[in-house]
């Protein structure tokens, strides 16, 4: 009798140890995994370069625009009618394409008739004759561009990277008396902002005067 209950309690295990085994085959199934590695991504980068070159002046080279170096200075003696400027070039040597704004910023004035200077100020973009409207923070928008590559590229040493222009400042002839020993005090500020990204990222190169 004893035997036989051993047998009995033997097959039961034996049962369940196959039941066991055929329920965690069944979560045994096939897999294959395929990895596909060493990808990167890499951002892109908005790079202008700001250049100046004597004015009218083919042969000169340009040489790079810093904060540094105020390009109009007191040294120079203003007459009435007798503009002082430079060829200016602006250069995408980015990866992204941008546009780009230059404005004069007003920092402060000096001299007698230190209010009246910028009402007969005259200014030429590429030999055209400008009158800047100054806003109530002392900023006029001179002139503004797009330096875009064909299709959305930004190629260095392609013709839509860069752009050239000259600038020029000089007092009106018609200016009197009254605006002798006036001067006044300004920066230049050249901006560029990515095209395609929106305006959230800009580069920003100010000269003082």
């Amino acid at each position: 009798m004893k035997a036989v209950k051993r047998s009995i309690i033997l097959c039961a295990l034996s049962l369940a140890l196959c039941v066991a085994l055929l329920v965690g085959s069944t979560f045994a199934w096939f897999s294959d995994s395929i990895t596909n590695s060493g990808n990167t991504i890499t951002a892109g980068n908005l790079t202008a370069q700001w250049s100046y070159r004597t004015l009218n002046d083919d042969t000169a080279a340009y040489e790079p625009v810093s904060e540094e170096l105020a390009l109009f200075s007191a040294d120079t003696v203003w007459q009435p009618g007798e503009p002082h400027g430079y060829d200016f070039k602006v250069e995408n040597t980015g990866s992204v394409d941008f546009e780009w704004e230059l404005t004069i910023d007003l920092a402060d004035t000096a001299g007698e008739s230190q209010n009246n200077l910028t009402d007969v100020l005259v200014v030429y973009v590429d030999g055209e004759i400008t009158t800047p409207e100054f806003d109530a923070d002392g900023v006029a928008v001179l002139i503004d561009g797009t330096l875009a590559a064909t299709d959305g590229e930004t190629t260095a040493g392609t013709d839509e990277t860069s752009c050239e222009f000259s600038l020029a400042f000089a007092i009106s002839e018609s200016a009197g008396n009254d605006y002798q020993n006036s001067s006044v005090s300004f920066s230049l500020v050249l901006t560029a902002n990515q095209v395609n990204g929106g305006w959230e990222d800009s580069q920003t190169v100010e000269v003082g005067a």
